[in-house]
């Protein structure tokens, strides 16, 4: 299903909306209440009514101002409700509304006739708690659900039952009383994952942005009405020294190649992307009428944005790159499946309830018939390209990999620059529990060793003991987070191979977080750009 992305003219600049439609550009610009007021009054008849507009700097800190249409908000919210056979349910609130995941329970709240339920973390300086989202589910009257949440949310959640913070059975209950649970704005860890599958919970990963009225594609399938295409890529000039950076990448015109290598770009075998080349991932471009009128008082970025093409449909350039693969033969099994999802979430949203106070745990729902086709696969952000030594890493893939060693909640890979080979991988990687680490706040604690790729061996001590208890513990904290390291580059190296292995690893008990929740690139490379602190 080719397309000539040549032939996508750039879609007109939206105007400038009037003074009452809401702008969400940060903490306490809207509340519920007054965004569902907004939204209840948009008129039915107009489609390219403006509605909302979203103003972000997203996690790597460049502003943009995002249109969006009471059209695209209806679009959406329809095709998430025939997706998850959610019409008419209610919703559980646990994000900010200046973030369109959240804004969006307040646009589906309004279009399914529900009042949503808040969780107390929604007041500033209330951070968002176990006992506080139990607090919520209680309240809930209605016996058909749905909420949304960030990856970091879910691993408070079950991290609070695994810790006896909260009953895991009261817990396990009410994650499972959902129709879906959708679960977006950063990728969802091994770990995370893994633990969705042991407990069945009806989780939906979704994939989208403000440009596209939030999630528009659910466990790798594009919702009704949304189209998928990947614009293809060229991998010539392999892994050179010659291919650095004034090389074609990320940044450049619709059209433009962008290097990759195979096995670092992806995280794929080289043998496997040699034989199938539509398995090299391309950027991605999202169609609909969920994608937004465009961004505001910024032409030439809206310019490379935003298309329409012959048949009036509107194209969103994104940022990132994926691969379609055909999914036909999973025809059978709902996305959530072990075979059919990114996740294998197990459970899927399904029909009927025990009661309003306590619903059934959905299953055993029939897969839509728009799911079968072909599934998206999201390689990582086109700038999440590393060219380290002239071979391109790509920091989504060596993050993956770091989350693979038990232990690791959640990793952050960034390039940094490096006087020999012009940039290395560094990764921030969250580990709750570890000595040395808090569980609330990003606590720096790199390893004294040196760069992996000197050739000067690490030296450590071979005293018979510290004189003090506390010089006992720092010795033991050290080793075991150099430990911990050696089993982070062991699982890059193994997957990957020598160039990806980060050169910086800073252990933390948990990542520095944006205002909505998500992993804060910007933050993550500020910390490495900082000077070292004296050990």
């Amino acid at each position: 299903m080719g397309m000539d992305f040549s032939a996508l003219t750039p879609a007109p600049e939206p105007p400038v909306p009037g003074p009452g439609v809401p702008v969400l550009d940060g903490p306490g610009s809207q509340t519920p209440q007054s965004l569902t007021r907004a939204l209840s009054s948009l008129p039915e008849a107009d489609r390219d009514a403006p509605a909302l507009v979203v103003a972000t700097s997203g996690s790597t800190g460049t502003p943009k101002r995002t249109l969006l249409t009471a059209g695209a908000l209806r679009a959406s919210g329809r095709a998430t409700a025939e997706t998850t056979d959610s019409d008419g349910a209610q919703w559980l609130l646990a994000l900010p509304v200046h973030y369109v995941a959240g804004a969006q329970v307040i646009a589906r709240s309004v279009l399914a006739g529900t009042t949503p339920v808040t969780t107390a973390s929604l007041t500033p300086g209330t951070g968002f708690t176990a006992g506080d989202f139990l607090a919520a589910v209680e309240r809930m009257t209605h016996p058909r659900r749905m909420t949304a949440l960030v990856p970091t949310q879910l691993h408070v959640l079950l991290e609070a039952a695994e810790s006896a913070v909260v009953p895991a059975d009261q817990l396990h209950e009410a994650l499972r009383s959902f129709r879906a649970i959708l679960l977006g704005g950063a990728p969802a860890s091994a770990s995370l994952r893994a633990r969705i599958r042991e407990l069945g919970l009806p989780v939906v990963t979704t994939y989208g942005s403000a440009e596209t009225a939030g999630g528009c594609v659910y466990d790798g399938r594009a919702l009704p009405g949304i189209e998928v295409r990947i614009e293809p890529t060229t991998t010539e000039g392999g892994p050179t020294t010659e291919d650095g950076p004034d090389s074609h990448g990320p940044g450049s015109a619709p059209g433009t190649p962008v290097s990759a290598v195979p096995g670092l770009l992806d995280g794929s075998s080289p043998s496997a992307v040699d034989e199938d080349p539509a398995a090299r991932p391309g950027r991605i471009w999202l169609g609909g009428p969920t994608v937004a009128a465009g961004y505001l008082a910024d032409p030439a970025r809206h310019a490379e944005h935003f298309r329409v093409d012959a048949h009036g449909t509107r194209w969103y350039r994104t940022d990132d790159l994926g691969t379609l693969e055909d999914t036909t033969s999973l025809a059978g099994s709902w996305p959530g499946t072990e075979s059919g999802s990114p996740t294998g979430s197990g459970p899927r949203p399904g029909t009927g309830s025990r009661s309003a106070s306590r619903p059934t745990d959905h299953s055993d729902a029939p897969r839509p018939e728009h799911l079968t086709g072909q599934r998206l696969r999201v390689a990582g952000r086109a700038d999440d390209v590393i060219i380290t030594g002239g071979i391109k890493v790509s920091a989504r893939a060596v993050a993956a990999a770091l989350e693979e060693v038990r232990g690791v909640r959640e990793a952050l890979v960034v390039g940094v620059p490096h006087p020999r080979w012009g940039q290395a991988v560094a990764g921030m990687v969250a580990v709750p529990g570890l000595s040395g680490t808090t569980p609330s706040a990003p606590t720096r604690k790199e390893s004294a060793r040196k760069d992996p790729s000197q050739t000067t061996p690490v030296t450590r001590s071979t005293s018979a003991g510290p004189a003090h208890p506390a010089d006992a513990h720092k010795d033991a904290e050290a080793r075991e987070t150099a430990e911990l390291e050696d089993r982070l580059r062991t699982a890059v190296r193994e997957r990957l191979g020598p160039a990806a292995v980060p050169k910086r690893l800073e252990v933390v008990g948990a990542l520095p977080l944006t205002s909505t929740g998500k992993p804060d690139r910007a933050a993550v490379a500020r910390t490495f750009a900082a000077p070292r602190r004296p050990e």
